[in-house]
Formats: structure tokens, sequence, C-alpha cells
């Protein structure tokens, strides 16, 4: 958890009544989540100048804690608000906006009909099938291969 702090939050969100330990945990969670979210559409780790993600993380550590109270229905709204801006930023009708005042906009991978996404090892037979577990390879030329790239 690099991009939101719990003195931070306690500034966004004064009189909340909960422990800094208990913050810390909703901010890792919250952190967590919007990664989860947006993870499929856009380049992650998020840096730490994308002011997007610090937001609605910490957002979400917020609604987190109203979750966690007496009255959980009243952060319904609130958690409808956040889905909706995760859904915007996937389909990619809003962008995230960095410090330096330039964004990203989600990047959706398709292929031709027919055609497969690129993979590093889309060119290698396929370390499990559906022969018996025991009879199963691995591919020793993609091995080979992905140690080289790797050095």
């Amino acid at each position: 958890m690099s991009h939101t702090k719990v003195a931070s939050f306690e500034v966004k969100f004064p009189n909340t009544r909960v422990s800094s330990s208990t913050i810390f945990s909703l901010l890792g969670d919250a952190e967590e989540w919007v990664t989860s979210c947006l993870a499929e559409m856009y380049a992650t780790p998020f840096s730490d100048s994308n002011l997007t993600f610090t937001r609605l993380s910490y957002s979400k550590a917020f609604h987190f804690m109203r979750l966690r109270s007496l009255n959980p229905d009243d952060s319904d709204e609130m958690g409808d608000n956040l889905q909706g801006e995760i859904d915007a930023l996937r389909a990619g009708t809003k962008v995230m906006v960095m410090a330096d005042g330039s964004f990203l906009s989600a990047q959706i991978q398709t292929a031709d009909k027919g055609q497969s996404i690129f993979s590093n090892t889309m060119n290698y037979k396929p370390t499990f099938d559906e022969d018996l577990p025991e009879r199963q390879r691995v591919d020793r030329d993609k091995i080979t291969d992905l140690r080289i790239e790797r050095k």
C-alpha cells in the first residue's frame, strides 16, 4: 500500500472515530479492490501520480468503513457511485487523471476473429491439456526460451 496514507485519510474524513490500524487495513483493502476492478483494462501497479486511483482508494476505504457501521444501508448510494465510476473507467467513457495533467485510457485487448491475443507462450505446446495428469509434459523449448528471456 503506497498510494494512500492514514494521515491523509483522517484529513479527508475527520471524526471517524476509527483506529489508525483499522484505517490502515481499510486502505489496503480499498487499494486491492480498485486494482482488481481495473487490472484487466489498465497496466498495474498504478503509479503514485495516478490521482484517480488514489481518490477512488480513499473513497472505497471510507465506503468499507461505512459498511462496518451500525447502519450499513446508509452507504448503498456511495457504493453504487463508486461502482459506476469503475464501470465508466473500464468502458473507456472516463479516463484516469495523472498528477501532471496527463491521462490514461482503458486499453481493450481485442483480436480479429479466429486470432489470439498475443502471449509470450502462444507458440508452444500448452503445459496442461486433456491428457491424464501423469502423462502431461512441459515443452522443453518453452522453458529454455523463457529462461533466456529473463536473463
